[in-house]
């Protein structure tokens, strides 16, 4: 049967094979508001899978059929609140964007077209300089494959993080932190 447009709520279901007389057994049906995508952090991610990624909306359901569709491949979901679930994104073959959507149920999905980039898996190849004074604020030339010029782009000493400014698909520059030991 396919579901009438009604109002949120819990409604017992029964069948007839006349319209008219209905059998007297029922299950239960619960009609949940429309799940909405806001949008997505981060809204890229290595081809190789693996970012969590934090899906912002609304009306998200705390359900076993809780989940989220990257393109046309459906990961499991995590229930963080009614405006967030976290999903890890999938490995896919090639670079290039996906449209990210919800599902609370398994069958029915939000079409809010929220967008992921896939982009290449980054490697460093080495720094410099290889050193610098402990007090931080050294330029930094990172060399390697796969940065992408994105606002979230970052460089990390040890667990220090600090903005990275992509200048090549090869290069990027930071600031070295102050040192943490």
């Amino acid at each position: 049967c396919e579901t009438p447009d009604v109002p949120a709520g819990r409604v017992e279901v029964r069948v007839s094979n006349n319209g008219v007389d209905f059998g007297s057994t029922s299950s239960w049906f619960e009609f949940v508001s429309v799940a909405r995508v806001a949008g997505l952090t981060p809204a890229a991610g290595s081809v190789a899978g693996g970012s969590v990624v934090r899906v912002a909306g609304s009306s998200f359901e705390n359900s076993t059929g809780l989940g989220c569709r990257f393109g046309e491949t459906l990961v499991e979901g995590r229930f963080v609140s009614t405006s967030e679930v976290e999903c890890v994104s999938p490995g896919r073959g090639a670079p290039g964007s996906v449209s990210v959507e919800v599902t609370t149920n398994g069958a029915d999905f939000t079409e809010d077209a929220a967008q992921f980039r896939f982009v290449p898996a980054a490697s460093v190849s080495h720094v410099t300089p290889a050193s610098a004074p402990a007090r931080g604020g050294t330029l930094v030339t990172v060399h390697g494959s796969g940065f992408v010029d994105a606002a979230t782009s970052v460089c990390r000493f040890g667990s220090l993080r600090v903005p990275a400014i992509v200048q090549s698909a090869t290069h990027l520059v930071c600031v070295a932190p102050p040192s943490a030991q």
